[in-house]
């Protein structure tokens, strides 16, 4: 009895064996472009992937394309190579496949006309040919025909109802399929997306496009989660070579010492970044304030140690010397994997003008094409920076004026005015200004300075000057409209120096200039909700609903709270 058992095991196991080696395996090659138009050569990707899908819904073994391409990408074979049976027959047998499918677009016009042949690996015959021809708005009805074609050519039965998931709608929505998933192969998703995107317009009821929607998304994300932890390696590998060579007893040459001072301030600066609420303009992520405050202080405190060191090694250097201060090769090639430029170009006075430009204005440059600004800088957080901040500058200023670059001394006085200007000493901002009208009369900047100039008193037209002054009006006048005109700006220059405490400041000004004016009636509920809003920008959600409520009560409405809410925050209903 056991070996009849056995025995019948055996042979159910040979017959599922031999049941499953009958069973095809098809391999979808790219469809070559025959039109003789270079514009669809795309195309073979979005017409192979359709019938890779359809064949899969009607129960055929189709190998994905992702390995076909992934077979391409290695053996780097060329498009066009696959109308070639022998060809065809080779990347068949890479795939493991029984049968591939084979073939060319032959025309677009009058009419879109496609030439598939199925054939069989292990002999190289064809097995099917077949040929369909239409309108291409009749793209996904030609396809099927296709599909069904080779469906019953393995004697199965073609489901005829429609499968909406390759339900594209014409030839310009597969264009823009095609071109997504092209992008895609070459690791461009965000490209990628904004295609398929754009496919999803054109063709809404296009369910694969969806599909290979999220795969992208995906594929972004795991691309983001690549990237960040090997930016978080290279960092913490140039952070460790940094803190060995600037330890006190290393014996690093001064001028590779200055190189890597340099790397330590491009270091703390990409520690400041997480501290704030944006990558524009950002105050310190609530509950983040010391930290953010001792992080700058530790950029300001590694700029000053640059400064020492630069005019050291200045100062030792023979007239006309070289200047050379690089890190090693290899480190350099971490640095710059993550957009950071390590080589040291500085003149005394520049090194100063930026320490100064951070401690006065907030402003620090990350990489090779990020800069941030920061609110409250850290001049107005701390009275020693603050003196420290306006001797740097009139340092940078003194040098600057003695070097041999003009641009040096233009863009240190302009630091100079600004910083002066923002602090609502317009008269001294303005004579710096001047000083350089006076020093430059020459310079291709000259009318730039000068329109300035007249824009801050009110001469002519310039933006932010002129909100500054319909502010200013507003408040003398108690008048809605000036008040409108000029917040953003006002609000904009204030948390330059305040960071979110020129929030309720803003409001109390206005709140003792005009509270009781009639004239403003309209215009409380305008002022709260412009208040919140920024508060909701930077993810005080607390503080968003609080100056929300000061506005509904002041005549706004629930559905503008909303929207404000949705539009402007990331902020939860309460």
């Amino acid at each position: 009895m056991l070996h009849a058992r056995l025995a019948l095991l055996i042979l159910l196991t040979l017959f599922g064996a031999t049941a499953r080696a009958a069973d095809p395996v098809l391999a979808v090659l790219y469809v070559d472009n025959h039109s003789g138009d270079a514009a669809y050569d795309v195309l073979e990707k979005g017409l192979a992937d359709m019938l890779v899908t359809d064949l899969s819904a009607q129960g055929l073994t189709v190998v994905e394309r992702s390995r076909l391409q992934a077979l391409i990408d290695e053996q780097k074979l060329q498009r066009g190579a696959f109308f070639d049976p022998k060809t065809a027959v080779k990347v068949g047998q890479g795939l493991g496949a029984t049968h591939v499918v084979m073939g060319a677009l032959a025309a677009m016009k009058p009419e879109l006309r496609i030439d598939l042949r199925l054939v069989e690996v292990a002999t190289g015959k064809v097995v099917v040919t077949a040929k369909v021809n239409g309108p291409s708005a009749t793209l996904f009805d030609l396809e099927q025909q296709l599909v069904e074609r080779f469906v019953t050519a393995f004697e199965r039965r073609f489901a005829s109802a429609p499968m909406p998931q390759t339900k594209v709608r014409d030839i310009d929505a597969l264009l823009e399929y095609s071109r997504a998933i092209d992008l895609a192969d070459k690791g461009e998703l965000e490209a990628a997306k904004k295609k398929i995107d754009q496919t999803i317009k054109l063709s809404p009821s296009f369910g694969l496009a969806r599909t290979r929607k999220d795969e992208i998304i995906k594929r972004i994300e795991s691309s983001r989660d690549r990237r960040d932890l090997a930016i978080e390696a290279y960092r913490a590998t140039l952070d460790k070579h940094c803190r060995e060579a600037l330890a006190p007893g290393a014996t690093t040459a001064p001028n590779v010492r200055l190189a890597w001072r340099h790397v330590e301030r491009l270091l703390l600066g990409l520690l400041i970044e997480p501290l704030l609420t944006s990558d524009r303009f950002g105050v310190a992520v609530l509950g983040k304030e010391k930290a953010l405050r001792a992080a700058m202080s530790a950029w300001a405190e590694s700029a000053s140690a640059y400064i020492v060191e630069l005019d050291a090694l200045r100062a030792a250097m023979r007239p006309n010397a070289i200047f050379d201060a690089e890190i090693p090769d290899a480190d350099e090639k971490l640095a710059k994997a993550i957009r950071l430029d390590v080589r040291v170009q500085d003149t005394p006075s520049e090194a100063r003008h930026e320490l100064a430009r951070f401690l006065l204005l907030g402003t620090l440059r990350l990489d090779t094409d990020r800069n941030i600004t920061i609110g409250p800088p850290l001049a107005n957080l701390d009275k020693a920076w603050d003196t420290r901040a306006w001797k740097l500058i009139a340092e940078a200023d003194s040098l600057a004026r003695a070097g041999q670059f003009e641009h040096y001394a233009l863009n240190t006085l302009d630091t100079w005015a600004e910083a002066l200007h923002i602090r609502n000493r317009t008269d001294d901002a303005v004579a710096k200004w001047q000083e350089i009208l006076d020093g430059y009369p020459t310079s291709t900047q000259f009318n730039r300075y000068e329109h300035k100039i007249k824009g801050v008193l009110g001469l002519v037209h310039e933006h932010q000057a002129s909100e500054i002054l319909s502010w200013d009006k507003g408040l003398a006048t108690c008048t809605d409209m000036p008040l409108r005109v000029g917040i953003d700006t006002v609000l904009n220059r204030r948390m330059r120096m305040l960071g979110l405490d020129a929030v309720p400041q803003i409001a109390a000004e206005v709140e003792r200039h005009c509270r009781d004016n009639p004239g403003l009636v309209h215009y409380w509920q305008s002022l709260y909700s412009t208040l919140a809003r920024e508060y909701g920008e930077h993810g005080r959600c607390a503080e968003f609903e609080t100056w929300m409520e000061k506005s509904r009560r002041a005549g706004g409405s629930t559905g503008d709270i909303d929207g404000y809410r949705k539009n402007y925050t990331k902020c939860p209903e309460p």
